[in-house]
């Protein structure tokens, strides 16, 4: 089964941020069950730095950090995952 999945976080703020950093977990995990076939993540407005790694666990991590004034931030996540059973255990 193919899994299509769309997540869209809005943030306002009360008046204008100059900077900010954001750490997002918004990318699925790969999994013996579970194959990421492709995650995007979408930031308004854009960042202007980013870097994606893995967390202490192995979770998928985005840091974000953005140096132009805002007073809204929207960050969208798309991702597309195939699924299957785990195989049964032996007889």
């Amino acid at each position: 089964m193919i899994y299509r999945v769309r997540h869209v976080t809005r943030y306002a703020y009360g008046g204008m941020v100059d900077l900010a950093a954001h750490m997002l977990h918004l990318r699925p995990r790969p999994l013996p069950f579970q194959r990421v076939l492709s995650a995007a993540i979408l930031t308004e407005p854009p960042a202007s730095h980013r870097r994606d790694g893995l967390d202490h666990f192995g979770n998928p991590v985005t840091w974000l950090f953005i140096d132009a004034p805002h007073d809204a931030f929207e960050v969208t996540a798309e991702a597309e995952v195939e699924v299957r059973f785990p195989d049964p255990p032996p007889a």
